[in-house]
């Protein structure tokens, strides 16, 4: 959306100010060639660009936060802050604690917080030194500027990090065959998902909705489809 926009500006400015120009002033090729080359340069150039920082914000949820989530929230979280640091948001990141700011955007070498992992001086975390691909992984993640996505992920009952997301978020949690066995008592369920809903529905003293007919369900066939309902 915002390479949209950036680029629906750049024509605007183009079909307001200087193709105007160049036409009046009998240059209508030009005009032309200039007004599709500056804008399918700065497309470009912003979609590069905003596909790049969805590269690292993926690169931060798939390695960085699932890496600060183990090993340092216990420590640096919402509700201990040893040190006076705190690592579970990018603000507070570069704020740092009593020893200054735990990462220095684009030079891993002067953070903080790659000097602790690699145990140079403060050793961290204290149970033990991340392997080198979490090393390597924080290093990078620095050297491209530290993304952090700017909506945190959603947060209910803590654990001892701080967070939900450490302990009980539901995107942490491993893959499970849940167990669907049948109830006596239902009539109404023809697979594994339908034993679910109906267990889940038991549960609240609810029953199923009533099967459709043919002609109902028709209806909202021509309503998937086309968007209208059928003829009379």
């Amino acid at each position: 959306m915002n390479t949209w926009l950036a680029c629906s500006a750049v024509g605007h400015v183009l079909t307001g100010r200087l193709i105007p120009r160049l036409l009046f002033g009998g240059g209508f090729p030009l005009a032309v060639g200039i007004a599709s080359a500056v804008l399918l340069s700065t497309c470009t150039g912003l979609a590069a660009r905003s596909a790049e920082s969805s590269d690292r914000l993926a690169q931060f949820e798939k390695q960085i936060r699932p890496l600060l989530i183990k090993h340092c929230w216990k420590c640096h979280g919402s509700k201990t802050q040893k040190g006076g640091l705190r690592l579970d948001s990018r603000a507070a990141v570069l704020a740092g604690g009593e020893h200054g700011p735990a990462v220095v955007l684009g030079k891993p070498t002067s953070s903080l917080l790659l000097q602790a992992v690699r145990y140079q001086g403060r050793k961290m975390p204290p149970t033990g030194q991340l392997s080198a691909r979490d090393v390597d992984a924080l290093e990078q993640w620095i050297t491209s500027g530290a993304a952090w996505p700017s909506r945190q992920p959603p947060t209910g009952p803590v654990d001892a990090g701080g967070t939900q997301s450490a302990g009980s978020w539901w995107a942490f949690q491993p893959l499970q065959q849940p167990s669907s066995q049948h109830d006596p008592s239902d009539n109404w369920s023809n697979n594994g998902i339908d034993r679910l809903v109906w267990r889940r529905l038991r549960l609240h003293d609810m029953q199923p909705a009533p099967r459709s007919d043919r002609a109902t369900l028709l209806r909202r066939l021509y309503f998937d489809l086309i968007g209208l309902p059928p003829r009379p």
